[in-house]
């Protein structure tokens, strides 16, 4: 048997393999607050990305819209930081203290890195409405 990577449906995924109590609890606090994360994208950062993020309702703050342009990363990092926002970067291994977000054309990789050192990798994209995650299945061939 060998691995086959398909696009599989986050909601499906959620069904057969269902959060913690601890992540349900985490989950309702958000939503209990309406707490809406939101986003700084520097001047790297793919600008089709940037409207991928907006059509799905994200708030999504640019360089541009802050004024910042040909400033220092240490700049835009500041912030991001001053008013809570993920900082979106396009550059190769960034870590804003626990997750990375590497976006391309037409999806993004989530690279979380754990206290312990570990370090999960999660491919996502919008496909036709829906939130799908990159998996591997295995198949007889």
């Amino acid at each position: 048997m060998r691995p086959l990577p398909v696009w599989v449906d986050v909601a499906v995924k959620v069904k057969t393999e269902p959060p913690s109590k601890s992540e349900i609890r985490q989950g309702m606090d958000y939503l209990r607050r309406r707490a809406k994360v939101g986003f700084y994208a520097d001047e790297n950062f793919p600008y089709l990305a940037t409207r991928m993020l907006r059509r799905s309702g994200a708030q999504v703050v640019t360089v541009q819209d802050a004024g910042l342009r040909r400033h220092p990363d240490e700049n835009h990092a500041a912030y991001a930081l001053r008013y809570g926002y993920v900082l979106l970067v396009r550059i190769p291994q960034f870590y804003d203290k626990w997750m990375k977000i590497e976006a391309a054309k037409d999806s993004w990789i989530e690279t979380s890195r754990f206290l312990n050192g570990t370090t999960a990798r999660t491919r996502y994209r919008w496909f036709r409405g829906k939130l799908q995650e990159w998996a591997e299945q295995t198949a007889d061939i």
